[in-house]
């Protein structure tokens, strides 16, 4: 179900799609994609999670990691820290993968310092 992003659609969103939004979604896409690909009708997409890409082991996403910038993506999503740029890029990719047909939602590790994407299809 991966899509993809026109340049002009590109442009006209770009005031919330900036570069970390579309590699997000892109990355996201290639998780859907791995997973339904072994008949799965969900995925969890965490700092832990890993797909291979051209031979590429990849894990994570730049909002999952567990790192400074995964830890202040989950910062903002827990009302911890306002950050309304982040807010603004959390909300472009739901939007996305909802208007797509998916449910997604965000899930808090155990440590409770980063967070998974949660996403589902039929």
């Amino acid at each position: 179900m991966p899509s993809n992003i026109s340049a002009a659609n590109s442009r006209r969103i770009s005031t919330t799609w900036n570069r970390t939004v579309i590699e997000e979604i892109s990355l996201i896409d290639v998780y859907i994609a791995a997973s339904a690909a072994d008949m799965n009708t969900s995925v969890s997409v965490g700092s832990t999670t890993q797909v291979t890409v051209n031979n590429t082991s990849v894990t994570g996403t730049g909002m999952t990691n567990d790192n400074s910038t995964g830890r202040r993506y989950y910062q903002v999503w827990q009302n911890l820290t306002e950050d309304p740029s982040r807010e603004a890029e959390m909300a472009a990719v739901i939007t996305h993968f909802t208007d797509l047909g998916y449910s997604i939602s965000r899930r808090a590790n155990s440590a409770g310092t980063v967070f998974s994407w949660y996403l589902t299809w039929f």
